[in-house]
């Protein structure tokens, strides 16, 4: 009896346990300080970083490599302990202009659009909706043979 009470206490201590987890991109300094303003190109970028996590919906020349560091304990919100993202953004030429570097301090000045895009199917009338149904609930038994 003490020997199960004792499983279920560690069992229980075991689960408050916290684990880190590194998400995203993971930048090197020494890779980033190769990279030349003015003189590189994306393909240089590439090649030195490879490819961003993300680029700009509305820029192709605006490229995100973002990384995160979480640390997890049992069923409690993740607490970010770590969080870059570094926006390059080039000119029409494919020449880095720029190199910004923002931590988890000034991620508020990276600009997240608050529209939405409305999916085929979020508003559909009444009438699409019947017609959409037309053939939906065929029934699956066979009729007998007249024959």
């Amino acid at each position: 009896m003490k020997t199960s009470i004792f499983i279920i206490i560690l069992l229980f201590l075991s689960s408050c346990i916290s684990h880190t987890e590194y998400s995203g991109y993971s930048l090197e300094e020494k890779k980033l300080s190769e990279l030349e303003v003015n003189k590189s190109s994306k393909q240089q970028v590439l090649e030195i970083l490879g490819n961003p996590s993300t680029v700009s919906s509305f820029n192709n020349n605006e490229w995100y490599y973002i990384s995160a560091i979480k640390e997890y304990t049992s069923f409690f919100q993740p607490k970010v302990l770590e969080q870059k993202s570094f926006l390059l953004t080039f000119n029409n030429d494919d020449i880095l202009i720029s190199i910004n570097s923002y931590d988890r301090t000034q991620m508020n000045k990276i600009k997240f659009s608050s529209e939405y895009t409305m999916t085929e199917g979020d508003n559909l009338g009444i009438i699409k909706q019947f017609i959409g149904n037309i053939g939906r609930f065929k029934s699956n038994k066979r009729r007998p043979n007249l024959e």
